[in-house]
């Protein structure tokens, strides 16, 4: 089974992160901040914008699965996964009230003729 790991979000930011020339960032920061970190990834708590997204996959819908991740990287709610092309490609919605940046999608190998005989 193959597995993908997606990353979706908006504005994030740790408390005490700075912009450069030592300038403490506000969340969200400024349209048009130059946002510098250097050395100062400051500290948690971390937070997030969560994203709208729609992502198609090119495998058909039947053979994947996706959860959204929760901060420890653990499967959290199974999202649906539609099927569009005629059933050739995988499609997934995702969306800010999944409080989750973090998704992860498995792929079901394909049945060779060999592996499906008898």
């Amino acid at each position: 089974m193959a597995a993908a790991r997606l990353s979706a979000s908006g504005t994030s930011t740790g408390a005490g992160w700075r912009t450069h020339p030592n300038t403490l960032v506000t969340f969200p920061p400024p349209s048009g901040s130059n946002l510098t970190l250097q050395q100062e990834w400051g500290n948690a708590p971390f937070r997030a914008e969560g994203v709208g997204a729609t992502i198609v996959l090119p495998y058909p819908a039947a053979r994947v699965r996706v959860w959204a991740l929760d901060g420890t990287g653990a499967h959290g709610r199974e999202l649906p996964v539609a099927a569009v092309a005629g059933g050739a490609q995988a499609s997934i919605t995702i969306q800010a009230g999944y409080k989750a940046i973090w998704y992860e999608a498995q792929i079901k190998p394909t049945l060779t003729t060999a592996q499906a005989r008898p």
